[in-house]
């Protein structure tokens, strides 16, 4: 019997973050039952926002894997539902860390667009703190945090600053505050303040963009982060995790 296992999945409506943390949780229970996982987001509905062309393995388009679809597609297949996912009890932290690190490998052109992006805004090499306020996302599910909360940080600030949202009343908010605060308002998660996913913009563009925002937080010295499953992968990628304002 092959030790081959396709990750597929059929819930279409999720955002980048969702997916990236379900397929990392569900890629870790294979590994961890000896098996070899092919991610293969292609059929069905599957990463239907993020794709490109009907056929597509979305997985492909933005990440590498070691073995390609073609090589398990006669293996049996497990099907992962955005919303449930799958943790696996008898990992720690830094071993899920590590599984998402070693399999989440950006393609060249979508590490390069956020690395170019961060160039230009920010400058190369330079150290920043971060801001991540998300107000649209599951907003009924968390209390409220009033922006004076971020006051503090503000003022404190101490070399360059930056705040990425979906929610233009906080850009305004900071701005007004911190005039010098570096925004990218290019990466606000839509003209009308929605999640990224809802957004009409081509789904590769959705997608690069999503993972901007996470190499942004990644790469922070100091985050100051609302929770979200962003923030989550966020904190897989970092050596010191998000500060929770919420």
């Amino acid at each position: 019997m092959s030790s081959f296992v396709r990750v597929v999945r059929r819930w279409p409506n999720a955002g980048f973050g969702s997916y990236l943390l379900t397929t990392i949780d569900t890629v870790a229970a294979i590994l961890e039952a000896g098996l070899i996982p092919v991610v293969d987001y292609r059929h069905r509905k599957s990463m239907q926002l993020y794709r490109t062309y009907d056929g597509e393995n979305v997985w492909d388009t933005f990440f590498h894997q070691q073995h390609s679809v073609a090589e398990a597609a006669e293996c049996p297949e497990l099907t992962v539902d955005f919303g449930k996912r799958q943790k696996v009890p008898c990992l720690t932290y830094y071993e899920s860390r590590s599984t998402f690190q070693s399999f989440v490998q950006p393609r060249e052109a979508v590490d390069h667009f956020a690395t170019q992006r961060i160039n230009y805004r920010i400058g190369q090499g330079v150290e920043y703190d971060c801001i991540y306020f998300r107000g649209t996302d599951k907003k009924n599910e968390r209390r409220p945090v009033p922006f004076e909360r971020y006051d503090s940080i503000l003022d404190a600030a101490n070399g360059p600053l930056v705040a990425q949202t979906d929610q233009q009343s906080f850009i305004d908010y900071v701005k007004k505050r911190k005039p010098d605060v570096i925004i990218f308002p290019e990466l606000r998660y839509s003209a009308t303040e929605s999640p990224l996913h809802q957004d009409s913009s081509p789904g590769f563009r959705k997608g690069v963009e999503a993972w901007t925002v996470i190499r942004i937080l990644a790469g922070a010295r100091r985050l100051y982060a609302s929770r979200s499953n962003i923030t989550t992968v966020t904190n897989l990628m970092r050596t010191n995790p998000a500060e929770h304002l919420n």
